[in-house]
């Protein structure tokens, strides 16, 4: 079960790829440099061999340069990808990705995903702490900031259940910079608004209890959004 926190964000009109870019590269510094995920960091490759011989140099990610890369998807639209790993062995191993789209035609995105919950707990002993750098990421990003697994989102999925992106322990919205992110939908069909917090995972031990089925966490959080 490998655990996971995704923020996604949208920008002003007035914003440049540029400026989005130089954004989310500072808080990728405070994540690389403070707290549970600081450390060296490389750039993923082919082979570990390759990956760790590419240290990430944290003061050129500002740009839309190396080791940014940019990805066309169909005319006029690409995005630029970071996508980059802690060079731990395979079981403790992070990584952390994100997805800046040129134009902003849909949310961009920061992706930490983190080791097996049992080598990830160890970093992080305390889940309010884990709650704590997930708000402290819509925070930053005025986003959405989600804390989940790999086991809950692929049963949502698979089971083709309503806001299957959604499927989290827990959700954290601030206010929309854009006004036009649909990620606040499910807030506004339940007479919600942001800043909004939701959580459907109190403790580690509900995240892990075995008796406990994705399902039963889905639901939760779905009934807290008033999803039917």
């Amino acid at each position: 079960m490998g655990i996971f926190i995704r923020c996604e964000w949208m920008t002003p009109s007035t914003f440049t790829t540029d400026a989005r870019v130089a954004e989310v590269a500072d808080v990728i510094r405070r994540i690389c440099t403070e707290g549970p995920f600081s450390g060296r960091w490389f750039l993923q490759g082919r082979s570990r061999k390759e990956a760790l011989s590419k240290s990430v140099d944290l003061d050129a990610l500002s740009t839309r340069k190396k080791p940014w890369r940019r990805v066309s998807l169909i005319e006029d639209l690409a995005y630029y990808s970071l996508s980059m790993w802690d060079g731990r062995d395979d079981l403790e191993a992070a990584s952390l990705s994100a997805e800046i789209y040129e134009p902003e035609t849909k949310p961009n995105m920061l992706l930490i995903s983190g080791p097996p919950v049992d080598s990830f707990r160890p970093r992080v002993p305390a889940w309010p702490d884990v709650l704590e750098l997930a708000r402290s990421l819509a925070a930053m990003l005025d986003g959405l900031s989600v804390v989940g697994t790999d086991e809950l989102f692929g049963y949502a999925r698979a089971h083709g259940m309503p806001h299957a992106s959604f499927a989290a322990h827990a959700a954290f919205w601030e206010p929309d910079r854009s006004g036009e992110s649909p990620l606040y939908a499910p807030l506004r069909t339940a007479g919600l608004a942001a800043p909004c917090s939701l959580v459907a995972s109190t403790s580690w031990d509900e995240v892990v209890d075995p008796s406990r089925t994705p399902e039963a966490s889905l639901l939760e959080l779905m009934r807290l959004l008033a999803v039917p």
